[in-house]
C-alpha cells in the first residue's frame, strides 16, 4: 500500500517594490514557493488579474497609469491548492519618457532634458556629430563648435523609471 501527502503550496514572496521606480508595463519578481510537482502563478494588479505564468516572473501586457498600484501574486499546484502573498506589494509606475530639446545659435548646440513623469531625471548622453560624445547626470549640455557646416546631433535620456527617448537631429551650424 501506499500513499502521497501533498501539502499546500507556500506562499510567494514578492521581490518587486516600491523601492523603485517602474516603467508602464513592469516586470513583477517573486520567489516562488517549494514544490515539487509544478505550480502556476496567478497575477493580479489592483484588483484584477493581470497574467498567468509558471516562471518566477512576469513582464505586464498591457500598460498601467502612471501613479502607485498594488499586486499580489496566488499559487496553485497541481492539485488545486493555492495559497496567496500575505499582502498585496505597491509599486510605482512612470510610463511617461523624458522630454528633450535641441536648439542651435550660431555654432552652439544646447541640448536639454525634462522627465515628464515623476521618477526623476538619470542620465543624458550627447553624441555630437563631430566624433565628440558627452555622457551626464545634469539635464543639459552645451558644445560650440569651431567650424560651420552640418552635423547630426545624437541624444538618449533615461529617466530613474527606466523610460528612455532617443532624438536624432541634423542642424546646418552658421
Amino acid at each position: 500500500m501506499a500513499a502521497v501527502y501533498d501539502r499546500a503550496p507556500g506562499r510567494p514572496y514578492a521581490l518587486t517594490s516600491e523601492s523603485r521606480w517602474q516603467t508602464a508595463r513592469p516586470t513583477l519578481r517573486w520567489r516562488p514557493p517549494s514544490e515539487l510537482w509544478g505550480q502556476t502563478f496567478h497575477v493580479f494588479v489592483d484588483g484584477k488579474p493581470a497574467g498567468t505564468t509558471q516562471s518566477d516572473s512576469i513582464t505586464l501586457a498591457s500598460p498601467l497609469t502612471d501613479g502607485r498600484h498594488r499586486w499580489t501574486v496566488t499559487t496553485v499546484d497541481r492539485r488545486g491548492q493555492s495559497a496567496a502573498m500575505r499582502t498585496p506589494r505597491r509599486i510605482r509606475i512612470d510610463g511617461r519618457a523624458p522630454r528633450v530639446r535641441v536648439a542651435a545659435a550660431g555654432r552652439t548646440v544646447r541640448v536639454s532634458a525634462r522627465d515628464a513623469g515623476g521618477s526623476g531625471f538619470k542620465r543624458l548622453r550627447v553624441v555630437w556629430g563631430d566624433g565628440t560624445k558627452a555622457s551626464t547626470k545634469q539635464t543639459s549640455a552645451v558644445r560650440r563648435y569651431a567650424r560651420g557646416g552640418r552635423v547630426t546631433v545624437v541624444v538618449r535620456a533615461v529617466d530613474q523609471a527606466g523610460n528612455v527617448t532617443r532624438k536624432r537631429t541634423t542642424i546646418g551650424l552658421g
